[in-house]
């Protein structure tokens, strides 16, 4: 959505603080549901009413948590992490392949041999390496202008297939959810970060990560 009216950031800087207005909304059908259980966190995550999402996460050592968000204003573009066993992967094919490098400058064979044997070991492990990244990295989603995070998803859980299906049906509540948004830019701008302040008085959010959402929000629109 592209707000139309142009606003002063500095007539609206005050409203995340004294706004009682905070949106509430009850689930009353649902759109498309995803369930993702580990060994230390179980996780399921709800698109309702059609254009809001909800997240219940129950931890090991956590408390259970629950909170929704109003989708216009999520970034449905994720930040993608990887973890230390895809950094491991890489630094083995990194080792492998000058070990094997090594292995083959000293030994009696052809010149393209001695170019081409070094990348097989290193070959292999990276393509390990490839599979568990798209198995076990993080997807993580942040709000639109805030930048703060507040979704979570499992690459590998509980199959690419029911994610990306999942995915899918998340991207086009967000556009809904953008589209049935006033167009005024100082209306968008209000409810965006009546938004972070519902998030923080849910527990969601930080009280640091909400002054940095705020001026990053009024940045936005300055």
């Amino acid at each position: 959505m592209q707000p139309a009216a142009s606003v002063s950031a500095g007539e609206y800087e005050h409203v995340y603080l004294v706004s009682e207005e905070l949106e509430d909304v009850k689930p009353t059908t649902i759109q498309a549901e995803l369930v993702q259980s580990g060994p230390r966190q179980r996780r399921r995550v709800v698109i309702f009413n059609r254009t809001y999402l909800g997240v219940h996460e129950r931890g090991a050592i956590a408390a259970p948590a629950s909170y929704w968000l109003n989708l216009a204003f999520l970034d449905p573009k994720p930040v993608m992490q990887t973890g230390p066993l895809w950094l491991g992967v890489a630094a083995g094919a990194a080792v492998l392949s000058v070990a094997a490098g090594l292995m083959y400058a000293f030994a009696q064979v052809s010149p393209a041999w001695a170019l081409a044997l070094p990348l097989l070991p290193a070959t292999a492990v990276l393509s390990l390496g490839i599979a568990l990244y798209r198995s076990f990295g993080t997807l993580v989603y942040c709000t639109r202008h805030g930048r703060v995070p507040v979704l979570r998803l499992s690459r590998g859980q509980p199959d690419r297939r029911q994610l990306k299906d999942f995915l899918d049906a998340l991207r086009r509540a967000v556009r809904r959810a953008e589209a049935e948004r006033s167009g005024v830019r100082g209306d968008y701008l209000r409810d965006e970060m009546k938004e972070h302040r519902r998030l923080l008085e849910q527990g969601v959010l930080g009280a640091e990560q909400c002054k940095v959402a705020q001026a990053l929000i009024l940045r936005a629109y300055g």
